[in-house]
Order: C-alpha cells, then sequence, then structure tokens
C-alpha cells in the first residue's frame, strides 16, 4: 500500500504555501482519475473547490461535492474516484499541535467525518482569492480564514448530537431563496410561531450565528450561485437583491468576501 504526504499527492499541485503551522497545497485531478488503496502520515482536511469525488473507506463510498470538507485522520487506509468533469481540492495538512488540543477539548477526531455546511461556501471563496491574488498580508488572512474554517466544521460537528426541535428544522427548510429580500427577524419568528428573542438564542444555540448572519450569508450564497451560473448583468443582479445600484451591490459584496462579484465571475469562469 502507498502512502502520501507533502509533495505526494495524485494530483497536480497548482499552489502550495506554508501558513503558520498549518500546509495548504491547491490540486487538480483529470476526470475519471482512480487512486488506490493509501492513507496519508498526517491528518488532512480535503476542501472540495469543484467537481465531485468519490472515496472509499472501511467498505463504504461517500461522494463529496463542491463545497465539501473532508477530515481524515492520518494513516487512514482510503481509495478515491474522480468523476467526468474532476475536481479542483485544497489539502491542509494539520500540525499534531492542533490534533492533541482537540482531543484535551474531548473531540473525536479518530475517525473520517465530511461538512457540506452553508457557511463553508463564502470561507473557501476567500481562502481561494487569497491564494489567487496572494500579497504581503495574505499569510495573516489565509491562517485567520483556514482557523475560522476548521473551527466552524469542528464546532458542527460537536452539535451534531444536539436535537434541532422541529418547528426550527421545519423553518430553516422552509425558507425560500426567491423571497429572501423580504425576510426579517420578525418575519421568520412568525414562520416558526416563536417569540423573536427565543428565535435568536435558538440559531445561537444550533448554528452558532444570529438570524440576521444566517439570512446574509444564505443572500451571498444565492448571489454567488447567480454570478456562477448565470450569465445576468451585474446590474441586473444588484436590482434583483434590492441593491440601490451596481456600486452598493459591490461594496456589500466585496466587504463579506474580500472580492468583487466581477472577480468573482472571473475566478469560477476560470
Amino acid at each position: 500500500m502507498d502512502s502520501y504526504d507533502g509533495h505526494g499527492f495524485h494530483g497536480q499541485i497548482l499552489n502550495q504555501r506554508q501558513i503558520g503551522n498549518f500546509e495548504l497545497t491547491e490540486t487538480v485531478y483529470t476526470p475519471g482519475l482512480k487512486i488506490d488503496k493509501h492513507f496519508h502520515t498526517s491528518p488532512l482536511f480535503s476542501i472540495v473547490c469543484s467537481g465531485t469525488l468519490s472515496e472509499k473507506y472501511q467498505n463504504k463510498y461517500y461522494k463529496h461535492s463542491k463545497f465539501g470538507l473532508i477530515y481524515k485522520p492520518s494513516f487512514t487506509e482510503h481509495s478515491n474516484y474522480f468523476y467526468e468533469n474532476g475536481a479542483k481540492c485544497l489539502i491542509l495538512k494539520l500540525p499534531n499541535s492542533v490534533i492533541n488540543h482537540l482531543q484535551e477539548l474531548g473531540l473525536e477526531v479518530g475517525s473520517i467525518f465530511n461538512f457540506q455546511s452553508n457557511a463553508n461556501s463564502v470561507l473557501i471563496t476567500r481562502l481561494r482569492n487569497e491564494l489567487k491574488y496572494f500579497d504581503q498580508f495574505s499569510y495573516l488572512s489565509l491562517e485567520g480564514i483556514i482557523i475560522e474554517l476548521f473551527a466552524h466544521n469542528l464546532r458542527l460537528k460537536n452539535k451534531t448530537t444536539l436535537f434541532q426541535p422541529d418547528w426550527f428544522r421545519d423553518m430553516i427548510n422552509n425558507i425560500d431563496s426567491t423571497k429572501i429580500n423580504d425576510l426579517n427577524l420578525n418575519k421568520l419568528a412568525e414562520m416558526a410561531n416563536v417569540h423573536p428573542v427565543y428565535l435568536i438564542n435558538t440559531f445561537k444555540k444550533f448554528l452558532n450565528m444570529t438570524p440576521g448572519e444566517y439570512l446574509r450569508q444564505k443572500k451571498l450564497e444565492i448571489i454567488c450561485s447567480e454570478l456562477k451560473n448565470t450569465n445576468k448583468p451585474l446590474l441586473d443582479i444588484a436590482y434583483q437583491f434590492n441593491f440601490s445600484d451596481q456600486s452598493h451591490f459591490n461594496r456589500f459584496f466585496k466587504k463579506y468576501l474580500g472580492i468583487t462579484p466581477l472577480k468573482f465571475r472571473k475566478l469560477y469562469n476560470n
């Protein structure tokens, strides 16, 4: 059986940076690529930026798509298959100090897990943007984004044992992307038939954010989808999401993603 670490990834390495205690590698995998059973000597987070792949682990198959995040402990035997469009991934090599700290916190880091969290799309976009437009401040920015991405997903993992109330889960599932502009705290509370203060506390408990932060994140995700999947003019998208003009839209988008809508569209077209 093969082992791979550092420069030993099967894909073509596009970029590799040492970010504080983390090693970050951007890798592209060709369509139809099959990687036989192997393991890595360091624990890894694999972040899917585009494409789809499957992974076989202990006779079970797991399918991972865009913005998915997969954690694998060191020496975990697995095989991979990349579908017809191949994949582009960011591979984050984790230092032992981080793993030891997580174990001290009581988190289970000895088995594979993966997440397709809504927040990942925003954080991964910021991560790729910093790598693409690298400057003297990018090391500091990248380390902060990595820690935020890492903490967010592990916090979700630690909360999966908590039982979300039916009313809360139904309200989240019923948020209509076509009406995102019309929603606010009071309207969400009406949908759920609960008091706004109770709704805020429930959001913080299960999603680690306020209702306003969730709606803003949801709005950003829908805007990103429009930019990636349509050829609509930027001004039309700005009006669609109730921005007063394109400058207002640009300021909002850049504030939260660190990149303009036009650069975002070019980044994903490439």
